[in-house]
Formats: structure tokens, C-alpha cells, sequence
């Protein structure tokens, strides 16, 4: 039976982004088993008493039920290289617990982190959705391998625009911004000159 995670920021003890994942865990239970009752994370999910104020990433373990949760210290990781992948068959629509065929994309690659191009579009970094940002607009994407709960707020708020990226347009770009559950825009970001071919 197919596994999923969902992952959500935990900050001075509060959840981020809720109605996010409330919204992506019931789809994904809905579209994988045909469960039609929702479950509303914030009423079942507890934050442990003896975890500080800084940052966790809480991590649900689900298929039909909830097999797990943990309360993980997060920290973001630096990235300065990025490579671009080229990949037509990778497919991680929903999140997955395996992750064999984004980790199978990083073995053997020379840099910090990745951008997959999926027929000539680009989609996603290997735990990240991607910005581009031209210095007026911030563009993700139209195509992503996982419509991650950052990106679709930032939609929602029309912060983000959607749009068909081709690997030859990233040089026309200034900054790439690394966005998921736990990392914001300007948090992880590197010049667009620092992707490599």
C-alpha cells in the first residue's frame, strides 16, 4: 500500500500553512483509497511539551490512516551550485514516503541541489519548488512535479505566477528562490548564473 508524508513548519510552537495541508492530505486520501471523510490535522496533532521554540518540521506518515508523527529540529541547508537534470519519465505528483526516484536524480551530481526538466519544462528542485525571479515578478513553474502548500499559497495570495520555463530561459533571470513547507522566499535563494548546464 502507497505511503505518503506530509510535512508541516512548526515555529514557537505554532503550525504553519494548516488549511495547506489539511487540503493536500485529504485530496491525497481521497484520490489514493477514496476516503471522503476529511480529517482536520490541527484537531488531532498535538506539539509535544518539551520541544523549544525554534524550528521543527512535523512529519505524518499516511496512507489510510496515520501510521506515524514526528516533531524533527529543521535546518535549512545552503545552497550555492545547482545543476540542471534532464528526466522525462520522473513522476511524484503526490508526496510520496519514497522518494527513490528524486534521490536516484542526485547520486553522483557535483552540486548542492538540483532543477528536474521534464520535456524541455523545468519543474521542481529535489525537496523544493522553484521561483524565478526577474527582479519586477516571481515566476514558478506552470508544471511542477508536486504542487507543494508554499507555492499554492503564494498563488492564492497572487504573489506567484505560473508560467512554462524552458532551461534556456533561467539565464534570463536574476535570482532563484527554493521554496517548501519550511523554507519562505529569500531564505534560499542563488544567482541565476550559478545553474549549471
Amino acid at each position: 500500500m502507497s505511503r505518503l508524508i506530509e510535512t508541516i513548519k512548526v515555529y514557537k510552537k505554532n503550525f504553519f500553512n494548516i488549511d495547506y495541508h489539511n487540503r493536500r492530505f485529504n485530496s491525497s486520501r481521497y484520490y489514493l483509497f477514496g476516503i471522503k471523510n476529511e480529517i482536520y490535522l490541527e484537531e488531532i496533532l498535538n506539539i509535544p511539551e518539551d520541544i523549544t521554540r525554534g524550528l521543527y518540521k512535523c512529519r505524518i506518515v499516511y496512507s489510510d490512516k496515520i501510521h506515524s508523527v514526528e516533531y524533527i529540529p529543521y535546518k535549512r541547508k545552503a545552497i550555492n551550485t545547482v545543476k540542471i537534470i534532464f528526466n522525462d519519465d520522473i513522476d511524484y505528483k503526490l508526496k510520496y514516503e519514497d522518494r527513490s526516484g528524486l534521490n536516484a536524480l542526485l547520486k553522483n551530481v557535483e552540486s548542492d541541489e538540483i532543477i528536474i526538466v521534464k520535456n524541455n519544462k523545468v519543474t521542481d528542485a529535489s525537496i523544493y519548488n522553484l521561483v524565478f525571479d526577474d527582479g519586477a515578478k516571481l515566476y514558478t513553474p506552470a508544471q511542477p512535479l508536486l504542487k507543494g502548500t508554499k507555492r499554492e499559497k503564494l498563488l492564492a495570495e497572487g504573489i506567484l505566477i505560473e508560467s512554462d520555463i524552458e532551461p534556456a530561459d533561467i539565464s534570463g533571470f536574476k535570482r532563484i528562490h527554493f521554496i517548501n513547507a519550511l523554507t519562505d522566499l529569500n531564505e534560499v535563494t542563488v544567482s541565476a548564473e550559478s545553474v549549471k548546464q
